[in-house]
């Protein structure tokens, strides 16, 4: 331990690694840019709301993020940097708009390249009783990579029934908004379940039936407690069923 030099005239010490209020440089323009972007991110991604950005909690995470970096530089004040969750609900909109037209050259090329797969479902919130809709495109890049993008997940129009016309007039809605006609869909394959709604909306296009629909059809008059099913099994599947917080 004696021939550890531990401090020194190189040593520095917290404060000038932390730095000062008076020795926080001016934020430019391009850096709190830069910043809002992946605020959109964060917030879109981690489906976090606008606000949590002016949480005191986040911003002294974010501070602290801040303290770690191995640079003798200044401390950046983190409300200089972090944009007002205003300035973030705004760039949302620019942001998904972006990302909805990198998957669209994407589809175009796949569509016209190779072929293009779309499942669909559609579900409702067991709590507020709202039904969405969703698609989601799989293809194979030209470095043969499996691609799989959601490309929509809206609310099903509540005063709308849920039937094939309807249904059908949303997808061409989400497809139009992706430049994609339906012509072109007619060179896709589409996988849904077995719902009478869902297969006259896909009467045009080449449809297949969903495999893990189907066995989750079997497998419940299987299990039918109300068709001789055994006691033991019932009390094993609701029993399976409690183990699993809603």
């Amino acid at each position: 331990m004696k021939r550890h030099k531990c401090g020194g005239e190189n040593q520095q010490s917290l404060a000038s690694l932390w730095g000062s209020a008076a020795n926080t440089p001016k934020v430019s323009r391009t850096d709190k840019e830069r910043i809002t972007k992946a605020c959109v991110t964060f917030c879109s991604q981690d489906l976090r709301p606008f606000d949590i950005i002016g949480g005191g909690g986040f911003q002294t995470f974010c501070q602290d993020l801040l303290r770690l970096q191995h640079q003798h530089k200044a401390l950046l004040k983190i409300e200089d940097i972090l944009p007002h969750p205003t300035t973030v609900s705004r760039h949302i909109r620019d942001s998904a708009d972006n990302i909805r037209q990198q998957i669209s050259s994407s589809l175009q090329e796949a569509i016209a390249s190779t072929s293009v797969s779309f499942t669909s479902d559609m579900w409702t919130d067991s709590h507020q009783k709202r039904s969405f809709l969703m698609i989601t495109a799989h293809w194979i890049s030209e470095n043969f990579e499996l691609q799989n993008k959601v490309i929509a997940t809206e609310e099903f129009d509540a005063a709308e029934k849920k039937t094939g016309a309807n249904i059908r007039s949303a997808v061409n809605a989400i497809f139009s908004a992706y430049g994609i006609t339906t012509d072109q869909l007619k060179k896709c394959t589409f996988t849904t379940d077995r719902g009478s709604n869902m297969i006259v909306a896909f009467k045009d296009e080449d449809r297949l039936d969903c495999v893990a629909h189907i066995l989750n059809t079997v497998l419940r008059h299987v299990f039918d407690e109300k068709k001789d099913c055994p006691s033991a099994v019932t009390h094993l599947i609701q029993s399976c069923k409690s183990l699993v917080v809603c």
